[in-house]
């Protein structure tokens, strides 16, 4: 848990830093970059997402033209939390059905079962 949100937070800071110097910097827009940070991290944590799919939901919520409008957006929002997982809802749909599928998860499950 700690380990991975520590990856996953230092991946988005690195990858998103420029994005955040370029928008309106003020101490609201630093603390809703932090929220928003956070529960990115706690909604892809258990995705186990692969390179491909962090840089794909990274840059669908992080590198957005209007990033200052977003983080305004939130601020403002009457529960941030809500409103950024529905933010990132279409993005980790996206993901999931674009994962190959078993086609019969019960067979799968007998084959790989110990005992």
């Amino acid at each position: 848990g700690t380990v991975m949100g520590s990856v996953i937070g230092g991946y988005i800071v690195g990858q998103a830093s420029q994005f955040v110097l370029d928008a309106l910097i003020d101490d609201d827009s630093i603390q809703t970059m932090e929220t928003l940070k956070l529960i990115f991290a706690e909604n892809i944590e258990e995705l186990e997402l692969d390179h491909n799919e962090l840089n794909y939901l990274t840059r669908k919520i992080f590198y957005t033209k209007n990033l200052s409008t977003l983080l305004k957006q939130i601020y403002v929002a009457a529960d941030q939390d809500e409103f950024i997982e529905s933010l990132m809802e279409p993005y980790i749909n996206a993901i999931l059905k674009a994962r190959p599928r078993i086609k019969d998860i019960g067979r799968f499950v007998e084959l790989n079962t110990v005992g």
